[in-house]
Parts: structure tokens; C-alpha cells; sequence
């Protein structure tokens, strides 16, 4: 009997001491992982290339989230290893947090964009890195290349399945955002160049209202962008050239099929919004409209007519040019056109 007890107190301990020695070099091996996966967020925020390729080719995890790196104290390494060799939160989501390839991209608001490195995202992407990963603000790789203008590095996403027309947490696909020369590899890849985001925006209105780059409206429109289309509020691209005083975007607008006729909710047409606009002299941007068809008699739904606008305006010039119209066009097609008020 004592010499059964001897051998299975025996068998215990040797259970006991395996246990004890997997649970070490597991823990060891996550910890050295966590090392790693940690030296490799801070080397991608640091802009450090070189150091990131030498930290992939070590077995850093290119899909890691960048969290705290956080020094635990040795007395609670062992229970800080146990909890998470217990709960196994090695799944968690990455919805709110960032991934290891945007740390490369994200920077504070004054701060430039990084420099392109296209050796580095190729070295993320032979080691596995999700190319569609999205960060916590649903923004892919492709989306911060495409914003920096890093053409490259775009083209090389693309080639390894990047999703051009991917959409982040405000409804956006890269296109929106991209410079000009990355706008050139996402529309030759299938990017949608009247993709409707949040308020029924478009890649063209958007890049009229806040970046003004006539390089990539020029493109957009060429690769079949649609002017008049409408978010909305009922405002179009047309509609921005006008708010931005641009007559020379608003003429090109119009030789790419702009319908100058088009209203917003109110029914005033892009003429009324010409003529009646008091920040800035609108004739050439009345004569283009004209040049292009526009309907002077046309009246908004409290009946107002372009040439109504133009009087409230008290602008001589641009009252001459949409009377002369009036009466150009009532001569044309013999029906009376113009104002529902007098002078």
C-alpha cells in the first residue's frame, strides 16, 4: 500500500512540475511575442523602417493592434499570464483599435504625412498583414496611402486585394480622400467615381468643396463622374463651383454634362444662385450657364425668376445680362419670359 501511495505521490509531482515547466515556456513564449508585437507598433509609429523589417523577420505578428506597451511588475507577471492563458483574449477585436499597419500612417494633426516607404508595407504584406484590416475609425491601409498620395504604396495594395471602393466609419471610400496621383491606381482599379457617401456626398463635390484639386476633378470627370448628381440638400457639384466663386471649374463642369437646369429643393436653379449672389460678381459664371443652355424664364417655387434675383442683387451688369437673355430666349421660342415683378 505505502509503495502504491510512494508512486503516486511520484506521478503527481512529475504531472505537477510538467504542468509548471508548459505553463512557463508558454507563458515565456507570449510574453516574448508581446515584446515583439510592442517593439513593432512603436518602430511603426517612430516612422523606423528598418527596425520594423528586422522585428517581421523576428516573428512580430504584423496584424498586432497597437495598445499600451505597458511594463508589468514581475511580481504580477505570473498572475498577468495565468488571467490571460485562463480568458485566452487573444481574439478581441480589433473594431477599436488600431492596427499595426495604419500606426505607420497615423499622426497628429500638425504633424506632415509620413514619408512613403513601400518597401515596408511590401515587408508587412509578405508576412501576412490583413490588407483590408480596418482601424478604429474603419479606415483601411488603402484609405491612409491614398490620402498621404503615396502612389506607390497604393498600387501595391491594390495588387495584393486591397478593396478600392472599401467604406470607413463616416460612409467614405478611398477616393474621396486620395491626392491625384493615388486617384490615378484607384479609378484604373475599379474605384467608383460617384460612390454616394453620408448626405448622398460624391468624390467630385467632395473635392470641390474641400480640396479644389482640378488635376483630379478633371480625372474624375473623364472617367464618367456624374456633375449633376445631388446630395442631400439638393446641392451638386455645380452648385459648389458656384459657392467657391470658381467660373473656370463651373465651365468644366458644364462641357462634362452638367445639367445647368438642374434645381435644389427650393427649385432655384444654378442661374438663380448666380444671380443672386451677393459675396462676389457672378458674370462670368451667368454667362457660362447661359452659353450652356441655361432657361432664364424658369422660377423657383415662390415663383421668382433668375432675372428677379438678379434685381434683388441690385447689379446692373448681371441684371443687363439675364434680361438680355430673357428676351433673347421669349424671341427664340415666342412665349414671354422674365421677371413676375417690375424694376
Amino acid at each position: 500500500m505505502r509503495l502504491k501511495q510512494k508512486y503516486l505521490f511520484r506521478g503527481i509531482a512529475v504531472a505537477a512540475l510538467g504542468f509548471t515547466v508548459g505553463a512557463a515556456v508558454i507563458t515565456f513564449r507570449e510574453f516574448r511575442q508581446d515584446g515583439l508585437d510592442c517593439s513593432l507598433i512603436l518602430a511603426l509609429r517612430s516612422k523606423n523602417g528598418v527596425s520594423a523589417k528586422s522585428l517581421l523577420q523576428q516573428g512580430a505578428n504584423p496584424n498586432t493592434v497597437d495598445r499600451p506597451c505597458e511594463v508589468i511588475p514581475t511580481r504580477s507577471l505570473v498572475r498577468y499570464y495565468w488571467d490571460r492563458w485562463m480568458r485566452r483574449p487573444g481574439n478581441a477585436s480589433h473594431s477599436s483599435r488600431l492596427m499595426a499597419i495604419q500606426s505607420y500612417y497615423r499622426r497628429p494633426d500638425d504633424r506632415p504625412d509620413p514619408p512613403e516607404d513601400r518597401d515596408l508595407i511590401g515587408a508587412l504584406l509578405a508576412h501576412g498583414v490583413d490588407v483590408n484590416a480596418a482601424d478604429d475609425q474603419g479606415m483601411s491601409p488603402l484609405a491612409y496611402a491614398a490620402q498621404c498620395n503615396h502612389a506607390s504604396t497604393v498600387r501595391l495594395l491594390l495588387d495584393h486585394g486591397a478593396d478600392p471602393n472599401v467604406r470607413d466609419e463616416s460612409d467614405t471610400t478611398p477616393l474621396f480622400t486620395a491626392g491625384y496621383q493615388a486617384s490615378i491606381e484607384l479609378v484604373r482599379r475599379g474605384a467608383n467615381v460617384n460612390a454616394r457617401a453620408g448626405e448622398g456626398l460624391t468624390p467630385l463635390e467632395a473635392n470641390l468643396v474641400r480640396f479644389g484639386d482640378r488635376r483630379k476633378i478633371q480625372l474624375l470627370l473623364q472617367h464618367g463622374a456624374d456633375a449633376s448628381v445631388q446630395d442631400s440638400s439638393g446641392f451638386s457639384a455645380g452648385g459648389a463651383a458656384l459657392l467657391y466663386e470658381d467660373g473656370e471649374m463651373l465651365r468644366l463642369l458644364c462641357e462634362h454634362g452638367l445639367r445647368v437646369d438642374q434645381r435644389d429643393f427650393g427649385g432655384r436653379t444654378l442661374l438663380m444662385l448666380a444671380s443672386g449672389a451677393r459675396a462676389y460678381n457672378p458674370s462670368a459664371s451667368i454667362r457660362c450657364l447661359l452659353n450652356h443652355g441655361a432657361i432664364a424664364a424658369l422660377r423657383d417655387k415662390n415663383g421668382k425668376s433668375a432675372l428677379d434675383y438678379a434685381i434683388d442683387s441690385g447689379d446692373k451688369e448681371r441684371i443687363d445680362l439675364v434680361r438680355a437673355a430673357c428676351q433673347k430666349q421669349a424671341a427664340g421660342h415666342g412665349h414671354v419670359t422674365g421677371s413676375l415683378r417690375n424694376e
